[in-house]
């Protein structure tokens, strides 16, 4: 089975702050598939005949890694973002939200 997947955005690299990974660089590219394998990553991909989805420019992202969200506390609908890094553990996500939250309250509605 071959897939064509178009308008996907990929994680390409790091943006980095105080020697932390701040944010990830992305581009959108197509990804085109076959027998299960990625055979080209390119921006732009022709084939003819073959079950293509676009992707509307969403991540794609392994499907082995822990990539859940909390919908209440993250960036969900917007750009891409990386997480903080946790360097105080739940103190560190404490301090993140007493800035974060009260920015989203007006697209909390829309986002949920």
């Amino acid at each position: 089975m071959t897939l064509l997947l178009k308008n996907v955005r990929l994680e390409t690299g790091y943006v980095y702050e105080r020697d932390f990974v701040a944010a990830t660089e992305t581009e959108i590219v197509d990804v085109l598939i076959k027998d299960g394998e990625f055979k080209e990553i390119a921006p732009q991909i022709s084939v003819d005949n073959v079950e293509t989805i676009n992707a509307n420019k969403q991540l794609l992202v392994p499907s082995l890694r822990e990539m859940h969200i909390h919908i209440d506390k993250t960036y969900f609908g917007g750009e891409w973002k990386t997480p903080i890094r946790a360097t105080e553990g739940i103190f560190t996500r404490i301090k993140e939200e007493e800035t974060l939250l009260p920015k989203q309250l007006d697209q909390a509605e829309d986002k949920a």
